[in-house]
């Protein structure tokens, strides 16, 4: 199977999915996603389910994206499938060694390939209405490429989601890419309040569109 081939496999298949649950979706500031430079996009991790999303935004060309995920999630099943279509960049977490040489390589990929690289930067799945601290590692990622940021938020799945009564429900789902945040000329010395700086918009934008949503 052609890695051209598999991705429209895996985006037909997210839509697919989508349709039977009865999800639609808003976007705003898409245009910020489609460019032809290469960008990280760092995005609220609620399940696994976030992957139908990250596949609507993904379009119809979805050849110069891909995920960045710790190196486990190809053993989990249907995941790892998916993980595995969409040319996952995996990385161990647990092997300081291997993970600085993983991102290396990670830096070179996004920098020749012009690939537009989708992370969760929570570091793992987070039901809450608050988002988690966020994990350094992409954003030292982002300062070495010195590529830009690009933050997006996707409204709560709570209303559709019931994870305790494992039903989900047809309704609408908010996605909003916020401006680019520059990476140029940034150090390392700059990336705490990098961080803060954009989770700080993050949650923000997550509390607007979830309460519209709720309404």
């Amino acid at each position: 199977m052609s890695v051209r081939f598999a991705f429209m496999f895996f985006i037909w298949g997210c839509r697919n999915v989508s349709t039977i649950y009865g999800w639609k979706y808003i976007v705003t500031g898409r245009r910020y996603i489609e460019t032809d430079d290469p960008f990280i996009a760092v995005v609220n991790h609620q399940s696994g389910l976030d992957m139908l999303c990250i596949a609507e935004l993904w379009g119809n060309k979805p050849f110069s994206n891909t995920l960045i995920a710790k190196h486990t999630l190809l053993y989990y099943g249907v995941f790892g499938a998916a993980s595995y279509l969409c040319n996952t960049l995996s990385i161990h977490r647990n092997n300081l060694n291997k993970a600085v040489a993983q991102m290396k390589s990670m830096r070179e990929e996004i920098i020749c390939k012009k690939l537009k690289v989708f992370v969760f930067p929570e570091g793992r799945r987070n039901r809450s209405e608050n988002l988690l601290p966020f994990k350094k590692g992409v954003f030292h990622l982002a300062v070495d490429a010195q590529v830009s940021i690009v933050p997006i938020v996707i409204s709560s799945l709570k209303p559709l989601y019931h994870k305790e009564e494992q039903r989900l429900d047809s309704g609408f789902i908010t996605m909003t890419c916020l401006p680019p945040v520059s990476t140029r000329g940034l150090s390392k010395n700059d990336i705490p309040e990098l961080m803060e700086s954009v989770r700080s918009s993050m949650i923000k934008t997550f509390n607007n569109t979830s309460k519209k949503r709720n309404v």
